[in-house]
């Protein structure tokens, strides 16, 4: 192999029975092989089989496993040890990456929806504040008289709507988050309407915020391990261009010994292309002004200093643009699949990617109850819950669980009588089984579920298509 890179005398090996059908694939080979030389892509198990090194370092069965792995896992074998920089990080930290996607999969569901999604938010807001009379009249208000026009209003008004949105956010429950759509959808178009980017460039290019409050010091301490690294904001964040005023929301908050007080310092470049925020001081009663940011913007925390005269730590961080070449690589190959308007199919694809898999089956059966069997839509949960089980069987094949694979397989068969007569994934699952059989040294068997297979790749794929040609060319391997 060759040396003198980082990674050159390395084989990284992608084993995807779709690369090269899908635009998703061609794009994660493109940025694979612009970041690591040695990158062997095979479509076919047996193929790939032959090519592999004797000790594998680690099995990946999702994207964001295998970004994780490869960022995080320092290289061995190399013949010069190297550990990248501190602050060279070439993409955004996975989760918060997630985060990110998530939010926008949430604030571009489809207005058709509006309704149930406005329900679920009453229904979760009942179950968890109903007991309480005042609670109880401001949620019946909320029933009759929300206008999305009013949706930050509601955000700021002294009500449990916020703990509610900051709770679920913080602790990424996913259901709530999701029970939550209607409102975070609307506090983000009307931030949009508010943020009068064009008048803050012109006035100056440069904003300075402050937001002051008391966090447990094992959180200052994550926020020291990752200063020069890319995160995002958890929750909606309000800040005050006024310093003074931000020192003395402190005043009311003594740290104790596992605790400690901090200033962020939120320094912004107002050209750049952010998640909506905005001054929403005119939507306040009191005189105090307020800047609200939206979960999911994406900033750096750039240094950590004391302030012994307040008593506490000054955390600086700048916000970054969506064109941030750390991370836009990663935001556009993920959300160029995502449309306009998204539904609970784009949230459940998500979760796949998240590796999420039981929340991705929730959200495409929820996808099914929407339906009707007969509708041509249902066909894309589906063939989802089919996909999820090809993800899981493989895996189980991976770890040499072959009772496990057997098992997700013969629930993908199931999956697959649901859709159209020679849907492809019928057909994968068939080689799916083949592949399982001639592990297990079951030629016959083998053959049989791979003539199957190419079968129905004939009839529902275009001639030479891959899949034929690597099933055909699985066929002659085992022949006698």
């Amino acid at each position: 192999m060759a040396t003198g890179g980082q990674h050159s005398n390395i084989i990284y090996v992608w084993l995807d029975a779709y690369i090269n059908q899908q635009e998703l694939s061609f794009k994660l080979q493109k940025l694979l092989n612009g970041k690591f030389k040695n990158v062997k892509a095979f479509e076919n198990m047996s193929d790939c089989k032959k090519r592999l090194l004797k000790e594998i370092a680690q099995v990946c069965t999702e994207i964001k496993e295998l970004t994780e792995a490869l960022v995080k896992q320092p290289p061995k074998n190399l013949d010069i040890p190297s550990t990248p920089p501190k602050n060279s990080n070439s993409e955004l930290l996975n989760d918060d990456l997630w985060f990110r996607l998530l939010i926008e999969v949430l604030i571009r569901m489809n207005d058709d929806l509006d309704g149930e999604a406005k329900n679920d938010l009453l229904h979760l807001w009942r179950k968890e504040y109903g007991g309480d009379k005042k609670e109880q009249k401001i949620i019946e208000e909320f029933e009759r008289e929300f206008e999305p026009s009013c949706a930050v209003h509601w955000f700021i008004r002294e009500c449990r709507l916020y703990k509610l949105l900051d709770n679920a956010l913080r602790l990424m429950d996913f259901d709530n988050i999701y029970a939550l759509r209607f409102i975070i959808k609307y506090i983000h178009k009307q931030l949009k309407n508010h943020s009068f980017r064009d008048e803050l460039i012109q006035s100056s290019p440069n904003l300075t915020l402050y937001r002051a409050k008391t966090i447990p010091a094992t959180e200052l301490e994550q926020l020291t391990t990752n200063i020069g690294q890319l995160q995002s904001l958890k929750s909606f964040l309000s800040s005050t261009s006024d310093r003074d005023m931000a020192l003395r929301f402190l005043q009311h908050s003594k740290p104790s010994s596992d605790t400690v007080s901090v200033l962020f310092e939120i320094r912004i470049d107002t050209r750049l292309l952010l998640l909506p925020y905005a001054n929403v001081s005119s939507l306040r009663s009191e005189e105090e002004e307020e800047w609200l940011f939206m979960p999911g913007t994406i900033y750096q925390m750039d240094c950590i200093q004391n302030d012994s005269n307040h008593q506490l730590r000054i955390l600086k961080m700048s916000l970054c643009g969506e064109d941030d070449t750390r991370l836009k690589y990663m935001v556009d190959y993920l959300k160029y699949e995502m449309k306009e308007t998204t539904d609970l199919i784009s949230l459940a694809n998500l979760f796949v990617k998240m590796g999420e898999y039981d929340m991705a089956k929730v959200y495409y059966h929820k996808y099914q109850n929407y339906l009707s069997n007969n509708d041509p839509n249902i066909k894309c949960a589906w063939d989802g819950l089919s996909q999820l089980s090809d993800i899981k069987g493989n895996y189980s094949i991976a770890m040499k669980n072959y009772k496990e694979a057997r098992k997700y397989f013969n629930e993908q068969l199931k999956l697959c009588q649901n859709l159209p007569d020679h849907h492809p994934s019928s057909g994968k699952c068939y080689a799916n089984f083949a592949n399982l059989y001639e592990i297990e040294g079951k030629k016959q068997r083998a053959l049989k579920y791979y003539q199957r297979a190419v079968d129905i790749y004939h009839q529902a794929l275009p001639p030479y298509h891959p899949d034929i040609t690597r099933i055909e060319n699985c066929i002659e391997n085992i022949m006698p």
